[in-house]
């Protein structure tokens, strides 16, 4: 089983409470770091996350993409 992807930015906030949750749910994943500057609003990164935003993560095994990470992480947390 490969790891998830999570896409993020450095240290900043977002990427690290994903990558919060994943570790909570003993979930593996690796980040791949992406360039605000750069290519968070060009290919390849916009075929993931056609908003062109952070964070966003992917399952390589089942193919899904998930870019309102932050979304998924509150729903998931109040409930």
């Amino acid at each position: 089983m490969e790891p998830i992807i999570l896409y993020g930015h450095g240290k900043t906030p977002n990427p690290i409470k994903v990558a919060i949750v994943l570790e909570e749910l003993g979930l593996p994943f690796k980040l791949v770091p992406v360039s605000i500057k750069d290519e968070v609003k060009s290919e390849p990164y916009i075929s993931i996350n056609p908003n062109g935003r952070l964070p966003s993560i992917e399952d390589p095994n089942t193919g899904v993409k998930i870019f309102e990470v932050l979304k998924l992480d509150q729903t998931s947390m109040s409930e």
